[in-house]
């Protein structure tokens, strides 16, 4: 689509049609791992998947060279996400990753709903600290069940409260 082409031109990324990605990801992905979106600049793309984003950076002049940039959602610290305005319509995303000051940062085109990459992203980011978090306590709940300085009625209650595996 000219839109396509002239986003393009501009540096600023454009969706891309899942359904055509999944055979060129086959190869990196992982069993029960499916694309949700992805959108591409020139011959680059972003593809957020249920597990990950995946940069895909193609190098040289024939493109037979792939660099494959897999980030799990666990590892992204904060993210932003700047809408269109009036006059300036382009979309900015930056991802912020644990260890490094510095963002990744891609532009979008108008055409992109940024908003819907923001869903996609918060929803993974959040399920995979929530579980961070889950996993903390019962570790922490698990310690102190251990520890006979705790009364043995709490003791008992908090056996009944954790999951079998994790007591």
């Amino acid at each position: 689509d000219s839109m396509g082409i002239i986003n393009n031109l501009f540096g600023n990324a454009t969706s891309v049609d899942v359904a055509k990605l999944k055979e060129e990801f086959a190869m990196v992905m992982i069993e029960g791992e499916d694309i949700e979106c992805a959108y591409e600049i020139f011959r680059d793309k972003w593809v957020f998947t249920n597990k990950r984003l995946i940069m895909l950076n193609v190098q040289g002049l024939t493109g037979s060279k792939r660099e494959y940039h897999s980030i799990p959602y666990k590892s992204i610290k904060h993210f932003a996400v700047e809408t269109g305005g009036t006059f300036d319509g382009d979309c900015e995303m930056k991802i912020w990753l644990s260890g490094s000051s510095d963002p990744f940062q891609k532009e979008f085109g108008k055409s992109v709903d940024i908003r819907a990459i923001q869903r996609v992203l918060a929803k993974y980011v959040l399920e995979s600290h929530s579980c961070k978090s889950r996993f903390a306590t019962q570790k922490k709940i698990s310690q102190c069940l251990h520890n006979k300085k705790i009364y043995l009625p709490l003791q008992r209650r908090l056996r009944q409260l954790l999951p079998s595996s994790i007591g």
